[in-house]
């Protein structure tokens, strides 16, 4: 039965060659308009089982929670500065819900150009690029950061400070303004940091407990500072005053570091990490936001950090290094073809085979999950080198049938009977081996495994329908060039490995000593 079918569709390679180009164009075009569907996504959660309840539970906080997933902006520098920046960053990020769209969706336009192309019977085609149109710009209307924290809220503490505090605190506090003095005051102020974190061995015991420590101290020396001031005779304005009251109470407003060089600035925003292109988008905005600040603040050093900063890295970079890995492996494989085939023919009719083959892997990937995740996100170079075995065989196979002096349609079926069932063996045999992973309880398991047995079963299939027709179509105008010149056909290309020959007979003779 199987020697049947690969006999007539030898016969139908050779003769019927210009209905199987069609045939495998208009297969090569769906699939490829299909694959252009597939995205890329760097969520952890989408390697777990999808019908865990951890795994449900999960994705319903980060979805709902918005604040779970943030977007930490730090900056460096002056004190002065890097607080002056930050009341200037803030309220802009907090507004950030139109940026141009020339600078932030450079893409629109170039995707409007697009549809004005498309002629108006193809509907599918111009709702999906109007989708794509339309969900740009819904982006430039969204309300991208819900707010910002970077100081604490001083008027809040101002009318509610009594009710959050402790009894021990109100009562040191009782003690610290009891005489509005200074000499008292100094005194008392005193008394209180012996009693608090001397007379208390777990003052300190905890870092919050030192932060609140450190804010005091803190205050204390802007006190001393004004005192000091004061004594030469700058005083200072009423506003200013209040400044060190408030901070000398309440402590440093700004989430500043120790050695007050550095500012942190959490934005909330409005879409969780689950949202992947407004992930890409909402970070490329504040990004953008921060460097047109910096350019008033050329001294200050910025830069972001946080779940969200961190997803779209990972997925920046894991699409250019997918893309470069793709190329290296592509131009490696070539050159080995190259080499071993001693001929540039052969070898790039194998890769031009090979990338037919994962256009239509990827396009069953787009149509069976949708998506690539952290694992399957690899599998162009899982293919080429596990594909191209299969290109091998049969361009052995049928440059060595021709070179014997066959027809190209024997050699084309010979090389179908003898070695196509092989191929079909060891590709049916791997691809399986990769689908058995679909009874994993991973998600990320299940998905390798589809992804890259039926990834391997389209590169199987482009084998047998687009191989062979590249083949026959060359040795097609080889003749013709032939026949023009009314010369003789030469010799084909030998590329038989002698040396591993010669070696096999040697270890068939002494077969006990390999053995041993």
């Amino acid at each position: 039965m199987r020697e049947q079918l690969l006999k007539k569709l030898a016969i139908l390679h050779t003769v019927n060659t210009h209905r199987m180009i069609v045939l495998v164009t208009l297969l090569t075009i769906i699939l490829g308009i299909v694959s252009s569907r597939l995205h890329v996504t760097m969520r952890w959660s989408d390697l777990l089982p999808a019908a865990d309840p951890r795994t449900i539970e999960y994705n319903r906080i980060i979805e709902e929670f918005k604040t779970a997933s943030n977007i930490v902006i730090v900056l460096q520098g002056n004190e002065d500065r890097i607080k002056a920046f930050a009341d200037t960053l803030a309220p802009l990020l907090e507004s950030a819900v139109s940026i141009d769209v020339s600078d932030q969706h450079p893409g629109i336009e170039a995707l409007r150009m697009k549809l004005d192309t498309i002629p108006a019977e193809q509907l599918s085609q111009r709702r999906d690029l109007e989708k794509r149109i339309h969900s740009l710009q819904s982006n430039l209307q969204f309300d991208w950061i819900q707010r910002v924290d970077y100081k604490i809220e001083t008027d809040f503490l101002a009318h509610h400070a009594f009710m959050l505090t402790k009894r021990s605190d109100l009562e040191n506090s009782r003690l610290l303004y009891s005489d509005p003095n200074l000499i008292p005051f100094i005194t008392h102020l005193n008394d209180v940091l012996e009693r608090e974190y001397v007379g208390q061995d777990e003052a300190l015991s905890t870092r919050e407990k030192e932060d609140r420590a450190f804010q005091f101290l803190d205050g204390v020396q802007a006190f001393v500072a004004a005192l000091d001031h004061t004594v030469d005779g700058e005083l200072p304005s009423r506003a200013k005053l209040n400044q060190i009251a408030d901070r000398f109470i309440i402590g440093e407003p700004y989430f500043l570091s120790y050695d007050k060089r550095c500012i942190l600035l959490i934005a909330i925003p409005n879409f969780t990490i689950m949202e992947i292109d407004r992930l890409m988008e909402g970070t490329r905005v504040v990004q953008k936001l921060m460097d047109r600040l910096q350019q008033t603040f050329p001294d200050v050093r910025t830069g972001m950090t946080g779940f969200i900063p961190l997803a779209h890295d990972e997925m920046v970079y894991s699409q250019r290094s997918l893309g470069y890995t793709s190329l290296i492996a592509f131009a490696a494989i070539l050159i080995l073809l190259i080499a071993s085939f001693r001929m540039w023919a052969a070898p790039l009719m194998a890769m031009l085979n090979l990338l037919v083959g994962i256009i239509w892997a990827v396009g069953i990937v787009t149509i069976l999950v949708g998506q690539l995740n952290i694992m399957t996100q690899m599998m162009a170079v899982i293919l080429m080198g596990l594909g191209i075995d299969f290109s091998i065989h049969l361009i052995s196979a049928f440059t060595e049938r021709r070179s014997m002096g066959e027809s190209i349609i024997e050699a084309l079926t010979q090389s179908f009977e003898k070695t196509g069932k092989g191929i079909i063996t060891g590709g049916l045999t791997t691809s399986f081996a990769f689908l058995s992973l679909l009874i994993s309880r991973s998600r990320g398991m299940k998905e390798l495994g589809l992804v890259t047995g039926s990834g391997l079963l389209a590169i199987l299939a482009a084998t047998f329908l687009v191989l062979p027709i590249l083949l026959v179509l060359r040795e097609k105008q080889h003749q013709k060039r032939l026949s023009r010149r009314s010369a003789p056909r030469p010799a084909g290309q030998d590329i038989r490995f002698g040396f591993l020959g010669l070696a096999g007979s040697w270890i068939g003779k002494r077969f006990r000593s390999t053995l041993t």
